[in-house]
């Protein structure tokens, strides 16, 4: 009667048993939950633009948590490098002028991943805004006809409030990381330039710390 008892026990253990085996080892990447509500992320994206005679650019490292699936809440740190180079000629000679300027900027951030906390490729939109401090500067050189107006530069600093939009993808590579692409628009309303804005690419990574 023992041998019978224990062959029944086996083959009703064995549909739970083969179920164990079935599901998904933690490197699987069904399991990577990404954008789940109460995960938290550390990541940053790094861009180079173009823009005129501008050349720009930028990092901007950022620490966030998920406040719910698929939307996370974010603080992000903004440092940019601004360059232009032109020549021209005046009617007190020939100049070069050459203007350069640094942004640090910290702010708020929010940003919204289709599909919710599901696994998987995840498109995303995203906005922030940032208090940023400017420091610029203006080197003109050249061949001046008229000594009394003179060549030099001069520097300028100031604070303002700025902010972007950006649209991209987040493509996950690890459990705890993915890699992120995104076309963006920056804007900074500084006292001495009303359209201090840029737009480009950027690419950049995300860890996630569940």
């Amino acid at each position: 009667m023992r041998l019978p008892a224990l062959v029944l026990a086996l083959g009703l253990a064995a549909p739970a048993l083969a179920q164990t085996d079935a599901r998904p080892a933690p490197d699987d990447p069904a399991t990577w939950t990404q954008t789940a509500r109460g995960v938290r992320l550390l990541g940053g994206s790094a861009s180079l633009a173009r823009q005129g005679d501008f050349t720009t650019a930028s990092v901007a490292p950022r620490v966030g948590l998920f406040v719910a699936d698929g939307l996370a809440l974010g603080v992000d740190l903004q440092l940019s490098y601004l360059r232009s180079e032109s020549s021209f000629y005046t009617v007190s000679g020939f100049q070069e002028s050459t203007f350069s300027s640094t942004v640090l900027g910290v702010g708020p951030s929010v940003t919204y991943y289709v599909g919710g906390g599901r696994p998987g490729i995840r498109p995303f939109v995203e906005a922030d805004v940032s208090l940023a401090y400017q420091r610029s500067s203006v080197t003109t050189e050249g061949i001046s006809f008229a000594p009394e107006i003179g060549l030099g530069g001069g520097t300028n600093s100031n604070f303002n409030v700025g902010g972007g939009l950006g649209a991209g993808v987040s493509i996950p590579v690890a459990r705890n990381v993915a890699l992120r692409a995104q076309a963006f628009y920056r804007t900074f309303d500084f006292e001495f330039d009303d359209n201090s804005s840029t737009y480009g690419l950027s690419a950049g990574f995300t860890t996630f710390l569940y």
